[in-house]
């Protein structure tokens, strides 16, 4: 601050700085909300895949991959059948949530891993927020049993991926 003749002047860098201050806070704030907006939005996704039947005689699994460490996967819907919506698809569908392989979980079919079951195909199932939820290291795994020797059947899941950290936040709002 100087004193001339004409009355008193005032340097204007100090207000600029703390203009500057304050904006800075400002765009730190935004920024921390935007991680916290991205950090509690799921990310939505689809995944499928297929599987050719040896024998009727063998259930045979089709695998829907699971999360890596540090994500959740919350099942929204799956749709279970031949490759067409149309095509005749003989045999039951049993979906579970496993850690076990496709082979392992189709050869002993464990009651306690199972998350749901279609009687006919192909069928389309939809679930609500939090009916089934995979934590690393399970997989879903469709277990096809009676199938048609020969045919192709397929799977397609849609997802929500959550980071674990999250989740356990949304659940205990």
């Amino acid at each position: 601050m100087t004193v001339t003749d004409e009355g008193l002047e005032v340097d204007a860098s100090f207000k600029l700085s703390l203009q500057l201050g304050a904006l800075t806070d400002e765009m730190r704030e935004f920024n921390a909300w935007q991680r916290r907006a991205r950090e509690n939005t799921p990310t939505p996704f689809r995944q499928g895949n297929s599987t050719t039947i040896p024998t009727p005689t063998a259930p045979t699994a089709i695998g829907l991959g699971g999360p890596t460490p540090g994500f959740i996967w919350e099942l929204r819907s799956i749709t279970i059948g031949g490759l067409t919506f149309t095509t005749t698809a003989a045999g039951t569908a049993e979906v579970y949530s496993t850690a076990l392989g496709g082979a392992q979980i189709a050869a002993v079919r464990d009651l306690t891993q199972i998350v749901d079951q279609a009687t006919a195909l192909p069928i389309v199932g939809g679930y609500s927020t939090g009916q089934i939820i995979l934590q690393h290291p399970e997989k879903l795994q469709v277990v096809i049993v009676s199938g048609t020797a020969g045919q192709q059947y397929a799977a397609v899941a849609f997802w929500r991926q959550y980071p674990t950290i999250a989740y356990a936040a949304r659940v205990q709002a």
